[in-house]
């Protein structure tokens, strides 16, 4: 699922009191889009992984 627009709103919707929690603990904090398409911007493209 991907909430890339920040007028929707559906990630805090399906997240809850639980939103910020998620950017702050250490194993899910980089899994959001910026993070997701960075090697691209950063020209270090690698391998879709399973």
């Amino acid at each position: 699922m991907l909430d890339a627009d920040p007028q929707c709103n559906l990630s805090s919707l399906l997240l809850c009191d639980n939103f910020e929690k998620y950017y702050l603990n250490e194993a899910t904090k980089n899994d959001n889009l910026k993070d997701g398409v960075k090697v691209a911007f950063e020209d270090k493209p690698t391998g879709i992984r399973d």
